[in-house]
Order: C-alpha cells, then sequence, then structure tokens
C-alpha cells in the first residue's frame, strides 16, 4: 500500500459568485489517510487529526488534480494553480 503522498499548496475559486481576492490551501496528492489510518477519525492520533485538517483536498494522481484546473462550470470549485510544497509520508505521522 502507497503511504507517500504530495502536498501541494493550490490557488482556488469558487465556479459561482468567484471571489476577487486569492484564496490558498493545501492539498495532497497520492495515499489517503483514511486507508492508511483506518475509517474512523476518532481512533486517530492528535498528529494525524492536525495533518488531516491541514490538507483542503486528497486527490489519487495529478491527473485527477489537474482535472480541477479547468472552470468549466460542472464542480463547485476549481484550481487556478497549483505549486508542490513538500513530500510526506502518512506511515510517519503518528
Amino acid at each position: 500500500m502507497n503511504k507517500k503522498i504530495k502536498v501541494y499548496t493550490v490557488e482556488w475559486n469558487w465556479v459561482v459568485n468567484p471571489y476577487d481576492e486569492p484564496s490558498f490551501t493545501r492539498v495532497s496528492v497520492g495515499a489517503n489517510p483514511y486507508d492508511v489510518w483506518g475509517d474512523d477519525p476518532d481512533e486517530w492520533t492528535l498528529n494525524q487529526t492536525e495533518w488531516d485538517q491541514s490538507i483542503w483536498h486528497f486527490f489519487e494522481d495529478m491527473d485527477e488534480l489537474k482535472s480541477y484546473c479547468v472552470n468549466d462550470g460542472k464542480g463547485e470549485w476549481y484550481i487556478e494553480s497549483y505549486e508542490f510544497d513538500h513530500d510526506d509520508d502518512l506511515a510517519n505521522i503518528k
């Protein structure tokens, strides 16, 4: 099972009623914490919960992330730009 992820900082916006100012947050690409740490967040450690809460969205791969980089009017939000932040290994977050 893959436990490694890449974290990106993204600039995103809403499809309907977009913000005038850019909104930035972090997303991850790769492993999903629910697959690594279990389906019940109540059983996660404080470090795992804090890490999870710092990530806005989980993508399976870069193709999925890039599919959100198009404002096609179909979703609620889209990514205007993204930049690599760092690598993480979910197995090391205890």
